[in-house]
């Protein structure tokens, strides 16, 4: 026989927010010139923008049993195919303000243990209700967070030619090794063999600036002059056509020259503006680094951390790389 069950369910959560802006030097009279514009722009949120979570549980089972057509008196044994999955995902997005956000996302992959054979026991049956009420045992962890931030640069009056974005990305992955199996040691003694886990991280940093050439050449009256079309002409003023009755003299209109600067010749102007055709410039620098650990025997709990020996440590789950002697992986490379 062959008899296959295949149960799946799923639980998710999401909350959407559009939280208030606080903006509390808006109204401040000190701050309305264009020089206090960083202070006065200052804002912040409470709230994020979306948290949500979803679990799966997929779990399949199959039993099957060949029947013997040898003759002989032999019944073959069941053979049993069980895989009882729990994957969790985590997604949080939190604006810190209308220019720095945060974008988390996590996803953790479990197995729910169960015992060898068939579940017919009361025994097994506990064990697996306690095993999927722990949620699992974690197989995989993966995270990935992003920082974004454009630098208010150009809320500056000297800078404001310049906009300029950062942006700091974080990823951490704990992957579980094979289940410690005994063995037999060369001594002929009963022992264990661990492969342990494996921890790796990395990071992106990224800075993209874009400057804007001609609001810089603008800040150069002698400049912005040629950037600035000129205005167009006023109509020359009418007279009335004289009547062959009228013998009054008219006096021509004085025209009145335009006051102001001097127009700027045309080859000056030719030659300033092939100067200043270099419009817009962009750079963008990004510097990608990243770590492995093999062997690592802590656990992965909140956010891939065993907190309760602290590692391998928030700095590192984020993407930070060593330094030196204060390299935050030793905490990691001492429970390997």
């Amino acid at each position: 026989h062959d008899f296959v069950e295949d149960h799946k369910g799923a639980i998710a959560y999401n909350f959407t927010n559009n939280p208030k802006n606080i903006t509390p030097f808006t109204n401040v009279p000190a701050f309305k010139k264009k020089y206090f514009k960083l202070l006065k722009d200052f804002n912040f949120y409470l709230m994020p923008t979306n948290i949500a979570f979803r679990t799966d549980v997929d779990r399949q089972y199959e039993e099957t049993q060949y029947r013997n057509t040898a003759g002989s008196d032999f019944t073959l044994p069941i053979f049993y195919n069980k895989n009882f999955l729990m994957n969790r995902t985590y997604d949080l997005k939190f604006d810190f303000t209308k220019s720095l956000k945060l974008d988390f996302n996590a996803v953790n992959n479990g197995r729910v243990d169960e015992p060898q054979g068939a579940l017919d026991t009361r025994a097994k049956i506990d064990t697996v209700k306690t095993n999927f009420w722990d949620l699992g045992r974690t197989v995989h962890y993966h995270h990935t967070a992003n920082l974004t931030y454009a630098v208010p640069i150009n809320k500056i009056p000297i800078l404001d030619w310049i906009t300029l974005n950062a942006k700091y990305g974080g990823t951490y992955d704990w992957m579980a090794g094979p289940l410690p199996l005994p063995t037999v040691l060369p001594n002929g003694q009963v022992g264990v063999i661990n492969v342990a886990n494996t921890i790796q991280n990395s990071n992106t940093k990224q800075l993209n600036g874009q400057f804007n050439m001609t609001t810089l050449y603008n800040k150069v009256p002698f400049l912005k002059r040629i950037n600035t079309p000129p205005p167009p002409p006023k109509p020359p003023e009418k007279i009335p056509p004289k009547s062959k009755n009228d013998t009054s003299k008219v006096k021509k209109p004085i025209v009145k020259k335009p006051a102001g600067p001097k127009p700027i010749p045309g080859v000056v102007q030719v030659l300033g503006k092939l100067l200043m055709s270099l419009k817009t410039v962009s750079a963008t620098y990004t510097e990608t680094n990243g770590t492995g650990l093999p062997g690592y025997l802590p656990n992965s709990y909140l956010l891939g951390n065993d907190m309760a020996i602290g590692a391998p440590g928030l700095p590192f789950v984020f993407g930070q790389q060593g330094n030196g002697v204060n390299d935050p992986n030793e905490i990691g490379r001492a429970h390997v």
